[in-house]
């Protein structure tokens, strides 16, 4: 949704990758036609934001360029 695409024929929801630091935080890792498309827009930092509790879970993401 932050790159402003939608899901396309030529983009995948696995090329968006939620990973960890060493130090547990999360970060996004783009591949792909994603990675290309965040180039191509200029965006330099994703920031993440994600919690859970038992029945629910939430992310925000803001995108810098």
């Amino acid at each position: 949704k932050a790159l402003g695409t939608g899901w396309s024929n030529s983009m995948s929801w696995k090329e968006v990758e939620i990973i960890n630091t060493p130090d547990g935080k999360p970060e996004i890792s783009l591949s792909g036609v994603a990675a290309k498309v965040a180039g191509e827009k200029g965006i330099k930092e994703i920031h993440l934001s994600i919690s859970h509790d038992h029945d629910h879970a939430i992310a925000v993401v803001m995108v810098e360029g």
